[in-house]
């Protein structure tokens, strides 16, 4: 499966992609923010990722460079709300070139349009200011603080909520 989006292309993962995905997740300016405490948690997330195909997970991948920048995808799914929780990721030597913002662009797009999806939320951890950013710049809104909701290294950390619903989103793109 394969998402079009300005100068990217969100695709399924494939095994060949694993080794460049996890030296993304192991880099310290994405692992500080994430869940995963080690290596082999993070190893078996994106095992269950590629082969799981209840949920979208996708490499994200520049047409201009000609190679896998980061990941992003929708998890969580609620049929019974049309819901699913946004998730992404760009490499630390791939970032402030316009890859998240696209290739997010395209997906909530494509969630919105081919899933049906009323509401698409994200996570972050509150100290994550560039995602925080991104998400406030995809007109999606802060809804809270959920106060020390993950754990991570045996300390707990505050995660900041984000929702982006359907009319918000198509009142939107009319503006543009």
């Amino acid at each position: 499966m394969e998402i079009r989006g300005t100068g990217v292309i969100l695709r399924s993962i494939k095994e060949e992609d694993l080794p460049t995905l996890l030296s993304f997740f192991m880099e310290k300016s994405v692992s500080e923010f994430l869940a995963f405490e080690n290596k082999r948690e993070i190893s078996d997330y994106l095992f269950f990722a590629m082969h799981n195909r209840e949920e979208y997970e996708f490499v994200i991948f520049s047409e201009i460079e000609k190679e896998v920048v980061g990941m992003c995808g929708f998890t969580s799914f609620d049929e019974i709300n049309n819901s699913a929780e946004l998730s992404f990721l760009i490499s630390e030597r791939k970032r402030k070139k316009g890859y998240a913002m696209n290739a997010l662009l395209a997906l909530i797009d494509y969630g919105f349009s081919m899933l049906q999806f009323q509401r698409i939320e994200a996570y972050t951890f509150e100290k994550n200011i560039n995602a925080r950013k991104l998400l406030s710049k995809l007109d999606f809104l802060e809804e809270g603080i959920k106060r020390d909701a993950c754990k991570k290294n045996n300390k707990f950390f505050n995660l900041v909520q984000y929702s982006l619903l359907r009319n918000e989103y198509l009142l939107n793109l009319h503006k543009v």
